[in-house]
């Protein structure tokens, strides 16, 4: 008897449990619609650096990032030399934000210590980071200036997604739903007229928080356009809710 229960109980689990008519994984990406446990992407180079970053005030402001031997070896639509110096001179100590910069050559910006509270702990930074993923170079706004448990963020990447090589990525964590809406409609705006071969928009779900998203072909944009938007400035706060 025992082993005719064991033999159901089996049955019934392979029923349940998989086949042929199984879903196929999903892998995870900026321009993917992703809900509940599959929105959960492994963590990111970049992220693992942040990571390293105390939260506080400044970060919470502005948090930026770049990868200087990533980006020597990437083909980028703009000079590596103005592209940093836009994306971390904004953010440089005592100017109201938080600078990281990594690579050979380069002093250490980062501990090698993960601190309590990290600059990408905050639950908003936390969902534009992980929209974000691996980057060259970005730029992410928290809550101290986007308003309470928001943050808005830009990244320059390559990838083979769609729209694939050198891509801007730029993600809206809100904390009200409409704010997720407004974003969306507010990407659509900016790039529609780029045409979906060359830009991807719209929401999807990181954990249990909706955000807005769009990824853009970096060559499609005018360089000044791809700077101004890396610096986080007035150009990145006209796709915000608000």
């Amino acid at each position: 008897m025992v082993r005719v229960a064991l033999l159901l109980l089996t049955l019934l689990a392979a029923g349940c449990g998989g086949g042929d008519d199984a879903p196929p994984p999903v892998e995870a990406g900026p321009g993917r619609v992703l809900e509940g446990a599959r929105a959960q992407a492994p963590p990111s180079a970049t992220a693992g650096t942040l990571a390293l970053v105390p939260d506080g005030p400044q970060a919470r402001r502005r948090l930026s990032y770049a990868n200087l031997d990533a980006l020597a070896a990437a083909d980028l639509p703009v000079a590596r030399g103005e592209l940093v110096r836009r994306v971390l001179g904004a953010g440089a100590a005592g100017s109201g934000g938080t600078a990281v910069r990594i690579g050979a050559g380069t002093a250490a910006t980062v501990g090698s210590t993960p601190p309590e509270t990290s600059a990408i702990t905050p639950a908003a930074v936390s969902a534009a980071q992980s929209c974000l993923g691996d980057t060259l170079a970005q730029t992410i706004l928290g809550p101290g200036t986007m308003g309470s448990d928001a943050a808005l963020g830009v990244g320059l990447a390559e990838s083979g997604d769609t729209p694939a090589g050198a891509q801007l990525r730029i993600c809206a964590a809100p904390h009200f739903i409409r704010h997720v809406h407004a974003a969306e409609q507010a990407f659509a705006g900016r790039f529609g007229e780029l045409g979906r071969a060359k830009a991807v928009w719209g929401e999807q779900e990181i954990g249990e928080r909706e955000i807005g998203f769009a990824t853009v072909a970096a060559d499609a944009l005018p360089r000044a356009s791809v700077l101004e938007l890396l610096a986080g400035g007035p150009a990145l706060r006209a796709l915000a809710w608000r």
